[in-house]
């Protein structure tokens, strides 16, 4: 399990990430963390035992010093990017068929003197056994428990008799020299398999940069698509503003907009969707996408971290080294249970003893006490869903930021979902203006206010606004001062001595200097005599408090609202609708998609958004909030889980709110969310049962406690084999979350 550390650094703090392999439980990610710990300048480290991955944070770091530390702690590491996985499963090959060739020289009979039986288990123990020795020694040293040490523990008592008995000290019936080349191939075997299902479980999770080429077409100044004024340079070297050309075929290296060319292209990399998206001059595209037909020249915007990819990279990687709240418990049985079993094989030792065992019973009940244990399925019990759980939603576009979200997820009761841009597509149309008292001054105000905002409603009106003047360039916008945008109320500022607004009725026929108050009911007569359509939601345009215009605009549903509301109350959740829009367009779209009355909650500014997520929660009832990231940014953030739903959440990873990110804006994505929430949660009990009943079975088997029911005890090799099977079902429980892509 990841040996976790909440960081203190501060923000100028840097952090260098490594690849490591050779990790055989979560005493080994223990170690390394304290190895990485000891270098000076190191403030935090941590280690994923699951997935082979070191954070390390401070100052001055070296990549070589760090790397340094981790082979003295008997380990090889790698800077991030040259991953270890496929190492580690050749070298976990090459151990298996040495021991193999070891044990099959063991079982075939042509040894049969007993210093045969010595020097084959020396060979193992030594040979492919050799890395649990290192990581015993490592263990001691740290004193620390791991499986290592029980392992070296049972490993080299079983080799020492045999030398023993070839010696003539000890008699022929405690020769267990092909228990311990056994027990090195079964530990061998088992970690050949799991490290091959541990390499398919988390292919996703370090697939996400792999995806991005090494090198990119930067084009030279005036050169046409497909003509030779290109220079071909490493994609680590764009800078934003460059100007890149990718063809039929190739990903984009970096993120940016298209500035020529039209083709379709594959953004599964980013969001997990299959479907081609056709792009044109002027739209925003990301690192990874595939281009799928015409050459596309891209005005870049991020490129490396931070682009899309770069960001979700990060943000799934620091998720995979947080440490879960399920996780504790776990670890706390783990650490004492190393020397639990070590006292445990000695009683069992002094029980045989008592009762008049022979020498050969005391032995090899001890010795099959100390193999049969298995430290490491609990200790993966948890990691190993978690980060097949991350897999999962990572496949259907949704990042996890933190790994205690999936288990927040499993909790949630209830959903509240925001309309625009979130329910709603969030393309917003404005009509013409059902009031306008407004000159061409006026105007060129309206439009200078709906630049200065974030919000679609803005873009919406400055979009039916005539063009200011038939000149090019166009002239600047019309200077404001004192610009302030209020979030879930609108814009305002100052010009001429007097204050102008863009935003909410309520809010543009405040007095001024109010954030927001009453309107004026003169104010409210005008919008009722307009006889908005329910569906409409109204901007309004003021100076001093006075409307001078307003403007109805129109949304229309994602086509799979309703839908996702109708997964959410399957879930047994509460929905809810929570939207700064009027009354009656809320309850309009209430009605379109399948949620009640009495659930809906219109007009409500960020700060009683966050208001009403916190009455839930103080009703003990958790919360599931989704928001587009911009007015509901409060909410996300207090929400036992805030889910970020594309726009600003997809585009601003590193500082979306929300615990989790639906990357495709897709509102079924939060069913999806808590659906594998729920089955994270349930595999990782399924794996802490499995774990500890297994411990519960085998050790009084081991110990010959079942004798008395016929149960007769295993030889130390058998136990060896049970010890390593064990390991293995709880990743490959695990596993039944990944995707099977």
């Amino acid at each position: 399990m990841a040996a976790a550390l909440k960081s203190t650094a501060d923000k100028s703090a840097e952090s260098v990430e490594l690849a490591i392999s050779g990790m055989r439980c979560a005493g080994c990610a223990d170690s390394i963390a304290a190895a990485l710990r000891a270098v000076p300048g190191v403030v935090a480290a941590d280690v994923s035992e699951v997935v082979g991955l070191a954070r390390v944070v401070g100052a001055r770091l070296d990549a070589g010093t760090l790397v340094a530390a981790v082979a003295g702690a008997g380990y090889v590491a790698a800077p991030s990017g040259a991953l270890a996985d496929q190492i580690a499963s050749r070298r976990e090959r090459r151990a298996v068929l040495q021991a193999a060739v070891l044990a099959a020289v063991a079982w075939s009979g042509l040894v049969t003197a007993a210093w045969g039986s010595a020097l084959l288990a020396a060979a193992a123990l030594t040979g492919p056994g050799r890395g649990f020795l290192v990581g015993a020694a490592i263990a001691l040293k740290r004193w620390r428990g791991t499986m290592d040490l029980l392992v070296a523990i049972g490993a080299t008592a079983a080799a020492l008799l045999a030398v023993l008995v070839a010696a003539g000290w000890l008699p022929v019936a405690l020769d267990h020299g092909h228990a311990a080349v056994a027990l090195i191939l079964f530990l061998r075997v088992g970690k050949w398999l799991e490290a091959n299902v541990k390499a398919r479980t988390s292919a996703r999770l370090w697939s996400l940069l792999d995806v991005l080429p090494a090198r990119a077409r930067r084009c030279v100044e005036g050169g046409a698509i497909g003509g030779s004024a290109i220079e071909e340079v490493a994609a680590s070297a764009l800078s934003v503003g460059d100007t890149i050309e990718a063809r039929a075929g190739e990903r984009l290296p970096a993120d940016g907009i298209v500035i020529a060319g039209r083709s379709s292209v594959e953004v599964a990399a980013l969001t997990g969707e299959p479907l081609p998206v056709d792009v044109a001059p002027g739209a925003a595209i990301a690192a990874g996408a595939l281009v799928l037909q015409a050459p596309l020249r891209v005005r870049v915007t991020a490129a490396g971290g931070a682009s899309q990819l770069g960001q979700m990279a990060a943000v799934v990687r620091k998720a995979l080294l947080d440490r879960a709240p399920i996780a504790t418990l776990a670890e706390r049985v783990a650490a004492w249970f190393v020397p639990s079993i070590v006292l445990l094989a000695i009683a069992t030792a002094l029980g045989w003893w008592w009762v008049g065992g022979d020498a050969a019973t005391i032995v090899g009940r001890a010795l099959a006490t100390v193999v049969v244990s298995c430290p490491c399925a609990l200790a993966l019990a948890t990691p190993a869903a978690l980060v097949a759980g991350t897999a999962a939603a990572l496949a259907r576009g949704i990042v996890v930021k933190e790994a205690g979200a999936l288990e927040a997820l499993a909790r949630v009761r209830v959903a509240l979902l925001d309309k625009t841009g979130t329910l709603t597509r969030g393309v917003l149309t404005a009509e013409a203006p059902r009031l306008d008292r407004t000159d061409a001054m006026q105007r060129e105000l309206v439009r200078a206010l709906a630049s200065a905002s974030r919000h679609a409603a803005a873009r919406a009106v400055a979009e039916t606004l005539p063009p200011s003047l038939a000149r090019d360039p166009p002239p600047p916008l019309m200077p404001l001062l004192a610009v302030e945008e209020i979030a879930g109320l609108g814009v305002r500022a100052r010009h001429a001595g007097h204050e102008w607004r863009l935003g909410r009725v309520a809010f543009a026929s405040a007095p001024e200097q109010a954030a927001a108050a009453i309107a004026a009911p003169a104010a409210f007569a005008a919008i009722a005599a307009m006889q908005l359509p329910d569906a409409a939601s109204a901007v309004a345009f003021s100076c001093d408090g006075d409307l001078l215009a307003v403007w109805t605009l129109t949304d229309t549903a994602k086509p799979t609202a309703r839908a996702a509301i109708s997964a959410l109350a399957a879930a047994g959740l509460e929905v809810g609708l929570v939207t700064g829009d009027r009354a009656a367009a809320a309850s309009s779209l209430a009605r379109e998609v399948g949620i009640a009355p009495e659930a809906v909650h219109a007009e409500c500014t960020p700060a009683t958004k966050a208001a009403l997520v916190q009455e839930h929660e103080a009703r003990g009832l958790p919360v599931l909030f989704v928001g587009d990231g911009f007015n509901d940014g409060a909410a996300l953030a207090v929400a036992t889980v805030g889910a970020a739903c594309g726009g600003e959440g997809a585009t601003e990873l590193a500082r979306a709110a929300g615990r989790i990110v639906l990357l495709r804006g897709d509102p079924q994505d939060a069913a999806v969310a808590v659906a594998i929430g729920r089955k994270t949660l349930r595999i990782v009990r399924q794996n802490l049962v499995l774990a500890v009943a297994y411990n519960a079975v085998a050790l009084p088997w081991a110990m010959g406690l079942l004798a008395r029911f016929g149960v007769t005890a295993p030889e130390p090799a058998h136990a060896g084999l049970a010890m390593a099977a064990s390991s293995l079902a709880v990743v490959l429980n695990a596993l039944r979350l990944a995707p099977r892509s």
